[in-house]
């Protein structure tokens, strides 16, 4: 290790480029709950430098402990965004050159699952397959190998028994049979005398399948035994790099003004001009734009890296914005209507919408219906205050004159159009509708359109007007 002094600590920096901060007379020694000191608290024991990770380290386990594994239940605190679906499976194209597990090679079966779809880090053209299943076995990852043992463990702490994999939405369809008994949460009712093998007392308990079965892949592992991170994880700048200046100007802008938002709440200005010295290594542009959103004067130095920063080839598979297919397919119209609104120009929108595979959402200031213009009662999905602008891709406001005149006085209808522009969505309007823009004070530019050009509208819904970003977005 090297070492280096930063502002207010003695730091070494490891192979891999990571920091050690080292205990002195303001910081005490770290230790794990029974004293034992901690020489290094960055790196878990692998049997080489790029070799899996030994169960033997006990600091890895106790950390797993307190780990988001041992957590508040129904609360998660670590993947905080999720989902989930429960059903069945089909494949409808093989992956067996990629692959040997059944569920994914055998197209047409149905599989009954129920799964968590979650995510701590990675964007747009990352991959999983770093960390892959040659065959169906694990790599040396160090992220994958703790995962190993944390997952097992945490279903042991959310349900309190080692018998977790039992209950119905866990259990196995296929037949399975071990040696296991008892302990709560158990299902079934084990038979025999015999609860280990091999053994000599039963002709009916479970034993080994020599060949059929699973056996780990046979790779060679050779170095000494320690904690250690391998010097090619010590480049922590280049792919950051390279997907910066893989984005297009528009989703750039986006980096910069997530950047200042976030460490705008950031309380000690040193951990921010630390961060900001950090990016640095990743483009210098994008330090300036950040720096002026964060009225910094002068630009703080950049950290020493592990690696020399390298240019890497522009990878565009990494953009959202530019590889978005313009149409409506599964996006949400909502069309802001009131009393007295135009009922055919509400119709045609609806249809043209609905035929481009996009669905369309009638919002009123009351929830009962509108009286449209003929007299007739338009049925609504959505109640005005109930009908936030971020649940629609694009918007469409029909309004009549005397509905206009009531809605200029209404904060939601106002929030409701100036939220449209704002989040870069088309906006249709009709007469009406564009007074309601003007009362908003919403500018008109190429995504905002008159309703009666429906077409035209219909293409910009689309897609999101993402040159209108430079007149609402100061960083853009």
């Amino acid at each position: 290790m090297s070492k280096e002094k930063s502002a207010k600590d003695s730091i070494e920096v490891g192979a891999g480029g990571e920091w050690h901060q080292l205990a002195d007379s303001e910081h005490p020694p770290l230790t794990t709950n029974q004293e034992g000191l901690i020489a290094d608290n960055q790196n878990s024991l692998k049997a080489n430098p790029h070799g899996p990770t030994l169960l033997e380290d006990f600091i890895l386990r106790k950390k797993i402990f307190h780990f988001d594994h041992h957590e508040r239940i129904p609360e998660r605190i670590v993947h905080a965004r999720a989902t989930g679906a429960r059903g069945y499976f089909e494949l409808t194209h093989s992956l067996n050159k990629y692959t040997t597990v059944k569920i994914l090679t055998e197209v047409g079966e149905k599989t009954e699952l129920f799964m968590r779809i979650s995510t701590v880090a990675g964007g747009s053209g990352s991959v999983d397959t770093p960390r892959d299943v040659p065959r169906i076995d694990f790599s040396n990852d160090p992220l994958l190998q703790g995962r190993l043992f944390s997952y097992p463990d945490t279903q042991i702490s959310r349900l309190s028994s080692p018998n977790f994999h039992q209950i119905p939405v866990n259990a196995p369809k296929c037949p399975f049979a071990n040696h296991q008994r008892d302990g709560h949460m158990q299902m079934g009712q084990p038979t025999g005398r015999v609860n280990y093998e091999p053994n000599s007392l039963s002709d009916t308990s479970p034993c080994e399948m020599s060949k059929a079965a699973f056996r780990t892949a046979a790779v060679t592992e050779t170095g000494e035994k320690g904690r250690i991170r391998p010097d090619s994880f010590a480049d922590h700048y280049s792919q950051a790099r390279q997907f910066f200046l893989s984005q297009t100007g528009y989703e750039q802008a986006h980096i910069v003004s997530a950047l200042v938002f976030e460490l705008s709440k950031v309380k000690h200005v040193r951990i921010r001009e630390a961060v900001v010295g950090s990016l640095r290594h990743i483009d210098e542009s994008l330090v300036q734009r950040i720096a002026t959103g964060l009225a910094m004067d002068t630009l703080p130095a950049a950290p020493r890296t592990g690696a020399p920063v390298t240019d890497m080839p522009l990878s565009p598979s990494t953009q959202i914005i530019g590889k978005m297919k313009a149409t409506l397919d599964g996006r949400v119209l909502g069309i802001l209507i009131t009393d007295g609104s135009d009922g055919a120009a509400i119709a045609s929108v609806k249809m043209v919408a609905l035929a481009g595979g996009a669905s369309v959402k009638i919002v009123v200031p009351k929830v009962g219906g509108a009286r449209l213009a003929d007299g007739t009662l338009q049925l609504v999905d959505k109640q005005l205050a109930g009908a936030p602008l971020v649940i629609f891709d694009a918007v469409a406001v029909i309004l009549s004159d005397a509905g206009t005149k009531k809605l200029a006085a209404e904060s939601a209808a106002i929030d409701f159009v100036h939220d449209a522009f704002c989040h870069l969505k088309a906006i249709g309007a009709n007469q009406g509708g564009a007074a309601l823009l003007k009362a908003a004070n919403v500018p008109s530019d190429a995504g905002v359109i008159d309703i009666s050009h429906t077409q035209d509208f219909i293409a910009a819904a689309k897609t999101r007007q993402w040159e209108r970003g430079k007149s609402v977005r100061a960083l853009a």
